[in-house]
């Protein structure tokens, strides 16, 4: 279903990092259920992002794109449907008191389905 074009997106997107993946896909549910305006969404993303480059992952993938220029990063876990609902929980950024925070401090699930 979807063609050529949806299979080399799908396999594009399981090249890249589970986590990140699963994490930026969590992040575009809570932008859409909050509604949130463009300065929440960058707001939101300086929260996220620096959680992000703190977990080893990150330099796993600065590793094979930079440094050893393999291309073959070691992703741990290593596919999109081994990504636990605790390790979302773990990189989500906890509530900002004062902000409309409230879905902020139950990290969404993680995706039902990956793409195949």
């Amino acid at each position: 279903r979807g063609g050529e074009a949806a299979r080399e997106t799908a396999r594009t997107v399981r090249r890249m990092c589970p986590t990140a993946v699963v994490v930026t896909l969590a992040q575009l549910r809570h932008t859409r259920a909050e509604a949130l305006t463009l300065a929440e969404v960058l707001d939101d993303d300086l929260r996220l992002l620096p959680r992000l480059m703190q977990r080893d992952d990150f330099l796993e993938g600065v590793r094979a794109a930079v440094i050893d220029k393999d291309g073959e990063p070691g992703w741990n876990p290593a596919r999109i449907e081994d990504v636990s609902e605790d390790r979302v929980a773990r990189t989500w950024p906890r509530p900002t008191p004062g902000r409309r925070d409230s879905a902020w401090s139950r990290p969404p699930r993680r995706p039902a389905s990956p793409p195949s």
